[in-house]
């Protein structure tokens, strides 16, 4: 049998308290909490075919709590990861100037440091945007040879640079 409006109210009545404090002690905080026990009031007003009766209102409404303060809890944790997120402040812009000069820096330093077919090799790569395929067949090399070439010039570059 479905609850009345009226069997509603009275539940409303009798349990509000106990559901407050039970939702408080999930959510810690009183606002949330009385969001939380409306919203399952208000819950079972929308629905047409309630399944609750006095024989298992409370406990009904004691579980139906807990689950609104878990939503409220894991909406309020995106909230802060997202406010987290936007709060993290953006690395300032680099100057372009300075990032030619880096860069010339780099290339310098391949075509002085590295041995001929690894600056080959890491050339074609980074200079002209070809993939370990284009390579391999362009040089005659396995891929896994193209691999080794570009992994072996950048720990040269990456110590090079850290040492800076």
């Amino acid at each position: 049998m479905c609850m009345t409006k009226h069997e509603l109210e009275i539940l409303f009545k009798a349990h509000y308290c106990q559901m407050l404090r039970f939702a408080v002690s999930i959510v810690h905080d009183e606002d949330d909490a009385k969001d939380a026990v409306s919203n399952v009031f208000a819950h079972l007003l929308d629905v047409k075919h309630s399944t609750l009766t006095s024989d298992n209102g409370a406990r009904y409404l004691l579980v139906s709590v807990r689950h609104q303060c878990y939503n409220l809890l894991r909406q309020r944790s995106v909230r802060e990861r997202f406010a987290q997120q936007m709060s993290l402040a953006p690395e300032p812009m680099s100057d372009p100037v300075e990032d030619l000069l880096e860069l010339d820096r780099l290339w310098l330093y391949v075509d002085s440091e590295l041995p001929p077919l690894t600056r080959q090799v890491f050339a074609l790569r980074y200079r002209d945007d070809q993939t370990y395929q284009e390579i391999s067949d362009k040089m005659g090399l396995s891929k896994v040879t193209v691999y080794q070439h570009l992994s072996r010039a950048l720990k040269k570059i990456n110590d090079y640079f850290k040492n800076q």
